[in-house]
């Protein structure tokens, strides 16, 4: 056999051995791209690119580890909030920025029949931030939000966060309905609250052409801690972990 040949086989030996050689259990931690509210808990898949909630481990494509109910967030925190009602909203003035008192502004509930406002959402005194978020079926970057506001809200919502997705128009811009609200969350599993806001009210705190707003209010006071716009990204978790752990 010439070696020419010789060589031939061992080229195809070490490519078939290489071709059916078993990779080993991947894991990785933080961030998600996709999924839902199940989705990157213990013992469930991990999202999509290979993460899990808080401080879980993606092992086999299967979320592990201690599961705390709180995630890796809320290791500074001295524990879950103790709820204490507030029965009355602030009082005015009112205004559109940081600094200032959030009126208690109100949007259509997806079941059509009611309304749900800011009121509602810190009656129980349960919990101690929110984070209200802008969205409409055209804007890209607000779809694309999703996984990670999922992924937000299961981590952080033990040690006092509460989120509110308003709807405002869809794919055609056309103003949001109670049914487009329900579909939306419906398509994207939000474990959170989702409301229409048809009337668009929260046009009055940013440029639209900026969509999502991110904006961030002290559930106690209704005070404006801050209004970003155009994506969620790694400081949106870091704001929630510095205000939660104050």
């Amino acid at each position: 056999m010439s070696v020419s040949i010789r060589l031939g086989i061992a080229f195809v030996g070490l490519f078939t051995l290489a071709a059916c050689s078993e990779p080993g259990p991947t894991r990785s931690r933080g961030g998600s791209d996709s999924g839902d509210a199940a989705t990157g808990s213990s013992g469930a898949e991990c999202y999509p690119n290979g993460s899990c909630n808080g401080a879980l481990d993606c092992i086999d494509g299967r979320c592990q580890g201690a599961d705390t109910g709180t995630g890796a967030g809320c290791n500074p925190f001295t524990g879950a909030v103790t709820a204490v009602p507030r029965p009355t909203y602030p009082a005015a003035p009112y205004g559109t920025a940081a600094g200032t008192t959030l009126a208690n502004l109100s949007f259509a509930d997806p079941d059509g029949t009611s309304t749900v406002d800011l009121q509602s959402l810190r009656a129980a005194g349960d919990k101690q931030l929110l984070l209200v978020i802008t969205s409409a079926g055209w804007c890209s970057a607000c779809i694309e939000a999703q996984p990670e506001l999922n992924r937000l809200y299961n981590t952080y919502k033990d040690c006092g966060l509460e989120v509110v997705l308003s709807v405002f128009e869809d794919e055609e811009t056309n103003p949001a309905t109670p049914a487009l609200a329900a579909q939306w969350k419906s398509s994207y599993a939000n474990p959170f609250t989702v409301v229409a806001d048809a009337p668009f009210v929260l046009k009055e705190y940013y440029d639209e052409s900026y969509t999502p707003m991110v904006m961030f209010v002290d559930l106690e006071t209704m005070e404006i801690l801050s209004i970003s716009t155009g994506q969620v990204d790694q400081s949106t978790e870091g704001f929630i972990q510095q205000q939660l752990a104050e």
